[in-house]
């Protein structure tokens, strides 16, 4: 958390995905499956044919990995915040990127190539962060647009 005071902060940004069914959903399909899958593959082991049941295993732990995937990416939070000092991005991914630039040199762009999904790209001075991968690129443009005034209004104040 940061230590500084709200009434100071210029511009704030949460990034986050959106999902369309919430964490519970994924255990609930996972629930369901595990009774199915249970008892066919139980009903495959008592009539002999237990290769079944092990396929059946394989695919459950196969759907689990996937289900956790989507509820890791879906709990991702980045966030961009712009004081008159400060210009804090942070980027929760695997590597828990933060960074700090000074918000007169900074500069943000929004990338995309299919128009669907984008990332916001923030530099200054050689260094970079990537951030919004998981949003919209229409979302990304509206982030960057925002701060991008932002930035140019704090650049004009004298």
């Amino acid at each position: 958390m940061m230590d500084e005071p709200t009434d100071d902060i210029l511009y704030q940004a949460t990034l986050k995905p959106q999902r369309s069914a919430k964490a519970g959903a994924g255990f609930v399909v996972l629930l369901i499956l595990g009774f199915f899958w249970t008892v066919i593959g139980g009903g495959a082991a008592y009539f002999k044919v237990w290769p079944l049941s092990v396929f059946y295993g394989a695919e459950f732990l196969l759907i689990f990995v996937i289900i956790r995937m989507f509820i890791k990416t879906g709990n991702r939070i980045e966030t961009i915040t712009l004081t008159a000092e400060a210009l804090h991005v942070k980027g929760e991914g695997r590597f828990h990127a933060e960074k700090t630039f000074d918000p007169y040199w900074a500069r943000a762009v929004s990338q995309s190539e299919d128009r669907r999904y984008g990332h916001i790209e923030i530099s200054s001075h050689g260094q970079r962060i990537i951030v919004g991968t998981l949003i919209t690129a229409n979302e990304c443009d509206i982030v960057v647009r925002d701060l991008n005034e932002t930035l140019r209004a704090l650049k004009e104040k004298p």
